[in-house]
């Protein structure tokens, strides 16, 4: 019924997935489309059924593969940072905090519904997680160090900026593409180990994810090399289980401006 009339964002999607994959005929884009949508039925279902399901359900449809990949960064007293992307059913990483020995964040940003507001932070929040304003983060985490604790941060970092300014610009999918730069900013201030979450459909409704290690809060890199290796870990991710990403978000609504970084 979404990939239907009147359909939900049906140009936009089109659009979106003729621009990442120009070497797929119409039929295989108009096929990748429904596989988009079907799966986006399964996962608007799972994010309801995230603020029932019992903790050892949500353990057997998301499971981590590697939990233990933040120990070492941990216990050379780092913190560490998680860039997740809308792939899969992002809301089941409310589980993590049963999977690991430290306290976890998830940014957000807070809507203006007060009732919905308040429902997304319970979702998120029922295993253990704590939920941060985005425009609050850095103080915060900040403040955390000073204390000594050493925590894990989870960073939604695939949609588009605000604007168009004070961006970081990427070979993307076959485009430039602006990616915010709040995520690393925030690593490099604070040191923190920088992963990735890469996420794989097993079956209907049951995902694997494996943490992959984009920085260890020491290696020297240049400006916006952190956002670049987050690009090729993102992109890989969605060349391997396309209809798994957020198609119907407007990604690509900047253009590439010859001074950005």
């Amino acid at each position: 019924l979404l990939s239907h009339f009147p359909g939900y964002r049906r140009s936009l999607v089109a659009k979106n997935i003729q621009r990442a994959f120009p070497e797929k005929d119409p039929a295989q884009q108009k096929k990748l489309a429904k596989a988009f949508y079907a799966h986006f039925s399964d996962q608007l279902l799972g994010i309801l059924k995230s603020f029932s399901a019992s903790e050892k359900e949500l353990q057997e449809r998301f499971v981590y593969g590697n939990p233990n990949i933040f120990d070492p960064a941990l216990e050379k007293g780092k913190s560490a940072m998680i860039y997740v992307a809308h792939l899969g059913n992002w809301e089941w990483f409310s589980l993590l905090p049963k999977a690991v020995s430290s306290p976890v964040y998830s940014l957000y940003l807070p809507l203006s519904n007060r009732y919905f507001d308040g429902l997304m932070r319970f979702g998120r929040e029922r295993f253990g997680i704590r939920t941060l304003p985005s425009s609050k983060a850095y103080r915060v985490l900040l403040e955390l160090r000073k204390k000594g604790e050493r925590n894990i941060t989870m960073f939604g970092a695939d949609q588009s900026p605000p604007g168009p300014e004070n961006v970081h610009w990427v070979d993307f999918l076959g485009q430039r593409t602006a990616f915010i730069q709040g995520p690393e900013v925030i690593a490099r201030k604070l040191g923190c180990a920088v992963f990735f979450a890469r996420i794989a459909l097993v079956r209907r409704n049951f995902y694997h994810v494996e943490f992959l290690q984009l920085w260890d809060g020491e290696e020297a890199l240049k400006e916006g090399e952190i956002t670049t290796r987050y690009a090729a870990a993102l992109e890989e991710n969605i060349r391997l289980a396309p209809q798994l990403w957020l198609w119907s978000h407007r990604r690509w609504k900047h253009k590439f401006a010859e001074t950005g970084t």
